[in-house]
């Protein structure tokens, strides 16, 4: 599937008219286009194939497959886990940005350092169950760990 396409697919419905259920294929093109350059994929062209794209692309355009959809909550599971350190960054940003923008940002992460980075409150989970609740002005790595460790 072409980047431009795989970026808009969460959301066909929006680039279709109701009654002829007919796709607007420019209106989904020009969408897809506006993700590509809002993320920064780089990719050779917009009909590049995303499996053909790096880690840390790929992972950008599954994140913008959500965006097409206008959502208040994202929950991004290991966003940057096996993407190389500058893609990390990229993607770290992006879920600050999305932050700021309003979106509510649920970050699962085994990476302690990015989830101080990002967290502005913590939940550890301990077999199913929250274990810890730390605050914004709780969190450091001494505590994160010591939560993380502890038996409950």
């Amino acid at each position: 599937m072409s980047l431009w396409r795989n970026t808009t697919a969460a959301n066909l419905g929006s680039f279709s008219s109701r009654l002829l259920r007919i796709l607007n294929s420019k209106k989904e093109r020009a969408e897809g286009r506006k993700f590509i350059e809002e993320l920064h994929i780089a990719a050779a062209s917009e009909e590049s194939l995303a499996m053909q794209l790096s880690g840390g692309n790929q992972q950008k355009v599954v994140i913008s497959k959500w965006l097409s959809k206008n959502p208040e909550i994202l929950i991004l599971d290991e966003p940057t886990r096996g993407v190389d350190v500058g893609a990390k960054v990229e993607i770290q940003n992006l879920i600050r940005r999305l932050a700021a923008d309003g979106i509510a940002c649920i970050v699962i992460s085994s990476e302690t350092e990015e989830i101080q980075k990002l967290a502005d409150n913590i939940v550890v989970l301990r077999d199913g169950r929250a274990g810890a609740y730390l605050k914004h002005d709780e969190i450091n790595n001494q505590r994160l760990i010591k939560e993380c460790i502890s038996e409950g």
